[in-house]
């Protein structure tokens, strides 16, 4: 199966759809011993019953535990849909050639000893993929644990989780680019009664990759949420391309990242480099693609829960039901950090609430119904029915005990009577709920958790998830792929906009460039004072902290003064030197900082953000990847801390974002057709009280094999 998504040219394919789809297995390899690894599979097949053909491939053995074996793949005389490699890396090239001589199109290479060995283990990789690529065939692996398909008991694994599954299907999938995470995992779900759908240990990724396993749960009619171990992608923007698909699809993603891009960790000259380096790519990619990042697998069990009992479940304005006046306190405290709004109850609701509860009850939100509730279960029922009806709050949380005999069952029993929720999220938290009772709730889709951090962490999960779900478009101008080079030329501000040239959105200061002391009076007559003077070399890139940009010159005496001392600190320091900037100054509100880059594995970048010396000594800025139309440009302003600031003045000339974010978005895409500017960098982008946006400094680095590609002028 194909799709084309939003993303420019981009055409997606179900790769992992055969494999996970496979009625027939052959175990090549497979050992007649069950205590190796290579002879689990069989009986967790059998365990499982899998609903397909099994085909053992042993050349010792006849059978084993009375499955029929053969000597050959080709022995097994019609078509096979997935071999499944127990054999030792130094075999697996010849068991895939056997398998594909015998018609075989998908595989799982299960041995270690492969890349993640160094030496001859990357040859041997490097043999499978040229391999996989070549026959056009599906590799899975190598040094992977394998893949579940719950509907069809596929259990083409050998993990030790396999020993104690109780294989529950449900709609939650799971891929990870560790085996025992994976393990973990499913354990962690299982355990809950979660149940799951798919199950995939990506492992080295020689062919088939993690972003393969997402585009297959994103187009898979059983994943309805998707989980997600990932340590790295090697191919950026087809991971967008996927995360981008399970959002079109209405699956919600969610993630534990470990570690950090190396490749966008790099050192780079300018604050661009140093804010768009390490883990906040991953965090604007997650953030652009709806995807929420959890902080362990325990976390991504819980934040499933709501959107695979409760799809479109979102909530802002809970209702807080306790039977402990301190457990409100808590809830609400938690639930205000979260920044919803814990809100009183007016009205109709208010009268409903004051007949529902024992008399010395506060119909207050949050609503403490008392002991009282206990052996009566009414007060709670009746308390609930009120708060489903209230159109003021969209979400009910219920702190409660589900642990003592008698109580706990009456409990139960008032919350099964809550059918008609109104389409509200309705969450419960108790403290020590027995097995049958979690399952019982949670039968009927009512979620039980275990804590209130937990619960009011779902709960924002889920409103972020679903809000993600909303229709957005990405503007889908080219990207023109970056020069190969051998280095970058890096260019002071002068150079950087000359070769920016009439593509700038935004104003310059009118200014000249002095590079002989005896032109400056004729040049300054031009310029209407006061001027700043900056040294341009392009080896002393950040001047203020070297005292190479001088303010406020008011005079011509001022200016020439400024000028020689510039030209002598190049000199002393033995630097480079193109002249000294002159520059009218402006008289401005506020100082963004605007940046572009390209980032080794997801492309180029936009950073925009609070400008000014102190950028990095106080961030407030946002990363989005490439492309981006002005919408989300918008969005990403919007969430500034200084965007209050922007927008509303607080004594300052407010600043029209929208039209902000038009002329940001139509730089970003003149770097993006660039294919010799590697980055760019504008700082301060300067906004007056009249609504003028000026550059009021620039850096650049170009690739220095890139002289094909002629500035714009």
């Amino acid at each position: 199966m194909t799709s084309s998504i939003a993303h420019p040219g981009t055409q997606i394919e179900d790769r992992l759809g055969p494999l996970l789809g496979a009625r027939s297995l052959a175990l090549i390899g497979a050992s007649s011993n069950p205590n190796k690894l290579s002879g689990r599979t069989l009986r967790f097949l059998q365990q499982q019953q899998f609903t397909g053909e099994i085909y053992p491939i042993n050349f010792t053995r006849a059978e084993i535990d009375g499955v029929r074996c053969y000597k050959t793949i080709r022995d097994i005389g019609r078509p096979v849909d997935l071999g499944l490699i127990l054999t030792p890396a130094r075999d697996a090239l010849d068991a895939l050639r056997e398998g594909v001589e015998a018609g075989m199109r998908s595989f799982i290479v299960s041995a270690s000893g492969f890349a993640e060995a160094g030496g001859e283990g990357v040859r041997l990789q490097t043999e499978i993929s040229d391999f996989a690529r070549a026959q056009n065939i599906r590799v899975l692996g190598p040094n992977c644990v394998g893949v579940i398909n719950s509907r069809s008991r596929l259990m083409a694994t050998f993990s030790g989780v396999g020993e104690r599954l109780k294989i529950i299907e449900g709609g939650f999938s799971f891929a990870s680019q560790s085996g025992a995470i994976a393990a973990y995992w499913l354990e962690n779900v299982t355990n809950r009664g979660l149940g799951f759908a798919k199950w995939i240990s990506t492992g080295n990724e020689a062919d088939l990759t993690i972003t393969d396993a997402i585009i297959h749960f994103a187009l898979d009619p059983d994943t309805r949420v998707i989980g997600l171990y990932l340590e790295g992608v090697q191919d950026g923007a087809k991971l967008r391309a996927a995360l981008m698909l399970a959002r079109q699809m209405g699956k919600p993603v969610l993630v534990l990242k470990a570690g950090a891009t190396k490749a966008g960790a790099d050192a780079a000259l300018s604050h661009t480099g140093a804010i768009a380096g390490a883990d906040a790519v991953w965090n604007a990619l997650f953030e652009q693609c709806g995807v929420v990042r959890c902080q362990s697998l325990t976390q991504m069990v819980s934040f499933a829960k709501l959107p695979l009992m409760q799809p479109g479940a979102t909530g802002s304005r809970p209702a807080i039901v306790s039977v402990s006046g301190g457990a409100g306190a808590l809830l609400t405290d938690e639930a205000v950090l979260a920044h919803f709004e814990v809100k009183d109850f007016t009205g109709t609701t208010k009268e409903k609430l004051t007949k529902a509860l024992p008399e010395f009850a506060s119909p207050r939100n949050p609503i403490d119904v008392t002991g009282a509730a206990s052996p009566r279960p009414e007060i709670f029922s009746n308390t609930l029915e009120a708060i489903f009806e209230d159109e003021e709050h969209d979400s009910v949380i219920v702190f409660l005990s589900l642990s003592r005999p008698g109580v706990a069952d009456n409990f139960v029993k008032a919350l099964l009577t809550c059918g008609d929720r109104r389409g509200k999220p309705f969450l419960i938290i108790s403290l020590g709920t027995t097995p049958e009772l979690r399952d019982k709730l949670e039968s009927v889709s009512i979620p039980v958790f275990d804590d209130i951090p937990e619960v009011i962490g779902a709960l924002r999960a889920a409103t972020v998830m679903h809000a993600s779900m909303a229709p957005s478009a990405e503007e889908s101008y080219a990207i023109v792929p970056r020069s190969a080079s051998v280095g970058a030329t890096a260019l002071a501000e002068f150079a950087a906009r000359e070769v920016i040239g009439s593509d700038w959105p935004f104003d310059w200061p009118k200014q000249v460039l002095v590079a002989d002391a005896g032109q400056l009076r004729n040049l300054l007559s031009g310029l209407r004072l006061p001027v700043v003077a900056k040294l341009q070399s392009a080896q002393l890139l950040h001047k203020t902290e070297h005292g190479a940009v001088m303010l406020g010159l008011a005079d011509p005496d001022a200016v020439e003064r400024a000028v020689d001392e510039l030209f002598k600190k190049a000199r002393d320091m033995n630097i480079s030197c193109d002249g000294i900037l002159l520059q009218e100054m402006m008289h401005f509100e506020h100082e963004l900082l605007l940046g572009l880059r390209q980032d080794p594995v997801f492309g180029p970048l936009l950073v925009i953000g609070r400008g000014g010396a102190d950028v990095e000594a106080d961030p407030d800025s946002l990363i989005l990847l490439l492309p981006a139309d002005a919408a989300a440009v918008e969005r990403a302003l919007r969430r500034l801390r200084y965007a209050k600031v922007l927008e509303h003045g607080r004594g300052r000339a407010p600043v029209d974002l929208r039209k902000l974010a038009e002329k940001i978005a139509s730089f970003a895409s003149w770097y993006c057709s660039r294919a010799d500017v590697l980055e760019v960098e504008i700082n301060p982008l300067a906004i007056g009280r009249g609504g003028q946006v000026a550059g009021l400094d620039a850096l650049m680095s170009l690739a220095r094999t890139a002289a094909s590609v002629p500035p714009i002028r």
